[in-house]
């Protein structure tokens, strides 16, 4: 299978091997620049990120979760300038798979690379990203009294193919209860596919939902499946719904409407069997006032709305 690794360094001199060991080891490189990185990865599925400290600038931990945020995302690796320790944690803590100093040797570096293709390969091969221990609706029961409405309206749902709007505070565990239903429900057996509305460029965001077809844009060199194709015959996880713009929140209410889609550039209308679950921290009836938020999506997607009690479930 053929691995496809991004590099993006500020200074390339201090690793000017890497480039030819790439070849040698048969990999396939793309050199980057901050303007084309998530353009490049619209067009290409690329396993491995290996992007420097000075590279990724300011904005680094940021992008670091932007990056880990889409389908299928590569793993990264970063190397964070000497005697920072602290950055390297923090990249840790954003999301990337491996932070190294940027002067490791040649030799520890060659072994984290090819321990990262190795561990793509076998995800590749399993299709196993799961994170946790496959979570269960029991997991948030307690003995506190406002646990359970919460727990009953919980267990009612799992059964329906109604979309589900989850409410809370950041940290309460919504995308870990959306998955519990998902995996009690009798959609089970089909895909769990979570993307995160906030944490993509707006361009970047509508690919992911709904993919593109070869030459949609330039550099389109082939065609991608978006997300609620990759759900079909299970669950879409739409995180932090409120901040989707609103050309995407019209087209996501045609497939709640309609089951169908049309890919980017695409001419043909892909019908889905997908059950939507969104969430979100926002008052969505406020930003419906702002006219930040489409009411129809509103009321589509709240037709069912679980709200998780605040400062229970801060432990995910």
């Amino acid at each position: 299978m053929l691995v496809r690794v991004g590099l993006g360094l500020a200074d390339l001199t201090r690793l000017n091997w890497l480039e030819s060991w790439f070849k040698d080891k048969g990999l396939m490189l793309f050199n980057l620049s901050r303007e084309n990185l998530f353009h490049t990865l619209t067009r290409e599925p690329l396993d491995l990120l290996i992007l420097s400290e000075l590279f990724l600038g300011e904005d680094g931990q940021e992008l670091i979760r932007n990056l880990s945020s889409g389908i299928d995302f590569p793993a990264i690796l970063v190397l964070y300038e000497p005697g920072r320790k602290d950055s390297g944690a923090a990249f840790l803590a954003a999301g990337c798979e491996m932070a190294v100093p940027a002067n490791i040797s040649a030799n520890v570096l060659r072994e984290a690379i090819e321990n990262l293709t190795q561990k793509r390969l076998e995800a590749q091969t399993s299709r196993s990203f799961s994170r946790f221990r496959e979570p269960r609706i029991d997991d948030f029961a307690s003995g506190h009294e406002s646990v359970r409405p919460f727990i009953k309206v919980a267990r009612k749902v799992v059964n329906s193919n109604s979309s589900l709007l989850i409410l809370g505070e950041t940290g309460v565990g919504k995308e870990r209860l959306a998955l519990a239903i998902h995996r009690e429900s009798p959609r089970s057996r089909g895909p769990f596919i979570p993307i995160n509305c906030a944490a993509l460029p707006e361009n970047l965001l509508e690919s992911e939902l709904f993919g593109h077809d070869q030459g949609a844009f330039t550099g389109a060199v082939r065609a991608r499946r978006g997300a609620f194709e990759l759900a079909h015959k299970g669950t879409i996880f739409l995180d932090e719904v409120g901040d989707m713009p609103l050309h995407l929140q019209a087209k996501l209410l045609r497939v709640l409407q309609d089951k169908e889609f049309q890919k980017i550039g695409g001419e043909k209308r892909i019908q889905v069997d997908v059950r939507v679950m969104a969430a979100t921290n926002r008052d969505l009836m406020q930003e419906v006032q702002r006219d930040n938020f489409r009411k129809d999506l509103y009321y589509r997607l709240g037709v069912v709305s679980i709200m998780i009690p605040p400062k229970i479930f801060r432990f995910w």
